[in-house]
């Protein structure tokens, strides 16, 4: 593996990490701290359904 593909990867496992955790932390805001999803969903610049969708479990 070439240095570019190792580095490649390496951003591809942040890209993964850091969306892990915007899931995780969206999810507690809407549910425990009463921010709406339409909030939520302005600050990831998507629609609420959109944010909904991916982060109510």
């Amino acid at each position: 593996m070439t240095r570019a593909e190792a580095e490649l990867r390496d951003l591809a496992a942040l890209r993964d990490a850091v969306a892990y955790e915007i899931g995780i932390h969206a999810h507690e805001v809407a549910t425990y701290e009463g921010i709406s999803w339409a909030t939520v969903a302005d600050a990831l610049s998507i629609s609420p359904a959109a944010a909904r969708r991916r982060y109510e479990r």
